[in-house]
């Protein structure tokens, strides 16, 4: 199981997932710029759930992940072998 202890420990995994090694610095910055206002944006929105009562927060963290989940299935690749 991986490291999750910190933000930075899940943006080196993703790193070694996904960027090629012959990606330039530029590239590497902005994919973890992204990466780190995508976790920024999670927590402000889990924020917003706060005041709800628990059945309304899960229903809207689940249409969260539904959301998400839709995005992966149409614009990001298995990694190979696992499709």
């Amino acid at each position: 199981m991986p490291d999750t202890s910190t933000i930075e420990k899940e943006w080196e995994r993703l790193e070694r997932m996904v960027i090629p090694p012959t990606a330039g610095t530029k590239q590497r910055l902005e994919m973890r710029r992204a990466f780190y206002a995508g976790a920024a944006i999670t927590f402000h929105l889990l924020g917003t759930t706060r005041d709800m009562d628990t059945a309304a927060a899960t229903a809207q963290i689940e249409k969260w992940w539904y959301e998400i989940e839709s995005f992966a299935r149409l614009h990001v690749q298995a990694p190979e072998g696992q499709a």
